[in-house]
Formats: C-alpha cells, sequence, structure tokens
C-alpha cells in the first residue's frame, strides 16, 4: 500500500515524487508509460514540446534550489520572438528570455532526482482506476497497485483527468510538431510566432534547436488537423521557409484553460490533478513548466501540512493553489489581445515594446 501514486513523470509528477520522496516518510509510486530510466534515444514515446524555459519557470527551479546540467542546453539560445500574423501580414519582434532546452534529456534529469525514493514504474500504462474504501486501486500494466492518495500528473491526455473529473472546463487541441533540417529556415533561423485564425484560434511556433529545426501548432481538436498544418506550412513560404521535407511528426493533446479556474480535488480528498492536468497551463502562451513545477510545490505542500486526513490536504490544497488559479485566470485575460485579430493588429502595429530586426 502506498501513501501516494502519482501518474505521469513529466515535470509536474517528477518534482512532486522528489519533493515528497526526500521526506523519507513516505511510499511513493511514479508511474510513466516512457521509459524514463532509459536513454533518449532508445525508442518510444517522446513528449511534443518545443522546449523553452520561460523565465516564469527559471524562477521556480531556482525556489528549489535546482541548478540546470548543461547537458540539457540546446544551441542556440534565444533572446527574441519573431511575431508573424500571417493573415495580415504583420511583423514584429519581441524580447524575450528563454532557455533552450532538449526537453528528453530535461525529463530524465528531473526524474533522476528522486531516484532510490521512489517506486517506479516506467513503461506501464494506467489502465484502470477502482476506488477503494481507504484510496484507490490501479491497474499499472499487468499489476494492482494500492493507494491511499491518486494525483494525476498525465498531462493534456489525462485518464484521471477523464475519469474522475470530467466536470473540469478545457479547450482540447491537437499540438503538432515536425522536424526539420535547420536549412528550413536558412533565411531567418529564428524562434518564430504565427498566427492566422483559419487555422487556428490558438498559434504555431518554429524554432532552432541542435542543428535541427522545429514547426508546430495547436490546432482544435475535432478540425481538419492535417490540412491545416499543411496550409499553415505553405502561408510561411513568403517569410523565408521551406517545411517541405520533414524528417519526423509527433503529436499531443494540447489543453487550455475555460472558465472559473477551480481546485483540482475531489470531494473525498483522496485524488487530485496538478500540472496540465489540472487545467494548471497558461491559456495565452501554453507556457506550463512553470505551472508544472508550481503546482507539485502546492500540492507537496498541502500534502505535508494535510497530514493523515484527506479532506485537510483538499483544504491545504485549495489554498496553496489560490494564486496558481488566480495567474491562469489573469492569462486568460490577456489572450484576447493576442487570439483576437482587431485587439492583436492594433497591438502589433502600434509597435508596443517590440523592437526593429536589422535586415
Amino acid at each position: 500500500m502506498f501513501d501516494i501514486a502519482i501518474c505521469g513523470a513529466g515535470p509536474t509528477g517528477a518534482v512532486l515524487a522528489y519533493l515528497l520522496g526526500r521526506t523519507g516518510r513516505l511510499r511513493v509510486a511514479l508511474i510513466d508509460r516512457r521509459r524514463l530510466d532509459a536513454p533518449p534515444q532508445s525508442p518510444g514515446p517522446f513528449k511534443t514540446c518545443g522546449g523553452l524555459l520561460a523565465p516564469d519557470a527559471q524562477r521556480s527551479l531556482s525556489s528549489l534550489g535546482l541548478l540546470l546540467p548543461k547537458a540539457i542546453l540546446c544551441d542556440p539560445q534565444l533572446f527574441s520572438v519573431r511575431t508573424i500574423d500571417l493573415k495580415a501580414g504583420l511583423e514584429r519582434c519581441y524580447q524575450r528570455f528563454y532557455m533552450n532546452l532538449d526537453r528528453e534529456f530535461f525529463d530524465r534529469w528531473l526524474v533522476s532526482l528522486s531516484e532510490g525514493m521512489v517506486t517506479r514504474f516506467f513503461g506501464q500504462s494506467l489502465r484502470r482506476i477502482d476506488r477503494t474504501p481507504g484510496g484507490v486501486r490501479l491497474t499499472v500494466g499487468v499489476q494492482e497497485v494500492e493507494a491511499r492518495l491518486l494525483v494525476g500528473c498525465d498531462g493534456g491526455g489525462s485518464l484521471v483527468r477523464r475519469q474522475c473529473f470530467p466536470q473540469l472546463s478545457c479547450r482540447r487541441y491537437a499540438s503538432v510538431q515536425e522536424t526539420f533540417p535547420v536549412s528550413a529556415a536558412a533565411l531567418s533561423p529564428l524562434y518564430c510566432c504565427f498566427f492566422h485564425h483559419e487555422i487556428t484560434d490558438y498559434y504555431a511556433w518554429a524554432l532552432p534547436k541542435d542543428g535541427r529545426y522545429l514547426l508546430g501548432a495547436a490546432i482544435p481538436e475535432g478540425s481538419d488537423v492535417s490540412a491545416k498544418f499543411a496550409r499553415l506550412k505553405e502561408l510561411t513560404v513568403p517569410y523565408g521557409f521551406d517545411f517541405s521535407a520533414p524528417t519526423g511528426r509527433g503529436g499531443a493533446i494540447l489543453l487550455r484553460p475555460s472558465g472559473v479556474p477551480r481546485t483540482p480535488a475531489s470531494p473525498d480528498g483522496h485524488l487530485y490533478l496538478a500540472g496540465e492536468a489540472g487545467g494548471f497551463i497558461s491559456p495565452s502562451s501554453a507556457e506550463g513548466i512553470s505551472f508544472a513545477l508550481d503546482s507539485a510545490i502546492a500540492l507537496y505542500q498541502s500534502i505535508l501540512s494535510g497530514g493523515e486526513d484527506p479532506a485537510g490536504i483538499r483544504r491545504a490544497y485549495r489554498a496553496h493553489s489560490r494564486a496558481l488559479r488566480a495567474k491562469v485566470l489573469g492569462k486568460q485575460c490577456k489572450a484576447p489581445f493576442l487570439y483576437q485579430p482587431l485587439l492583436r493588429g492594433l497591438v502589433m502595429r502600434s509597435g508596443m515594446q517590440s523592437h526593429d530586426r536589422i535586415p
């Protein structure tokens, strides 16, 4: 019998496992379908992500006292974003301070922090969740795992969310990302954001990473995703891109919070969500790593302060996640200025906070 079972070993689950495991008094199970204890070159599912560490995420790592290993960083480092409204023909550059990461190495580094502290179930999928009088019984691969608390940190396609929290409101997007030779953007190998409301009411991104160039887009689920992604590639040609010969392709579900954020915890205090699965992700930029780390910290603090009382943990999580929920709501207020074509056009035409790019 585990005290806590964590489903998903991305940044949220890995950091939560590390924090709980280092107490030395909690039995923690960490579950992920990826073989995160194996080198990232091994066959298996990989994370579809641009792999940029925003300043808020850098601050969260600093609060944990963690220092990034040099091997996780990718070339080049990025200080500006080229923003292109493909429909209106507008273009601006904005200063930003991201760290360019290898996301697979980053995830494995975070997982390594809890080595020897928790029990790992890697390369195995969570197949079933059953409630028991004292918590949950999980079917993990062919095994059964019992725990007092279950935390879903399993991202946009979260099984824990779908089965246990169907009432939580989030829009679902298909996140598609292809890899190209860096020559695909030979005229402008910068970090770029693309907007076109006929393709998506969100955005597309492109960036260089260790001799490769990535193109991704978040497209509403249920639309003709492949056709819209192909159309996106056509529209970028006049801006110096050639996305005709991809060398790889991946996809994932991306959540975009809507409505007033709620505390993702069951009434009895035995089930929780954190990270993107819990709606903790920016609805304006889709930045999720800072929310992942901060929600893991909030739940860790809640488990410590709530002790053996699940209802007490739930109350504590509501309090500790209040600032995060307010931040999500604030990002919702910001989103129209990025995604409503008229407002975005006014902002870009004003040149506010932009800088010139020397041709």
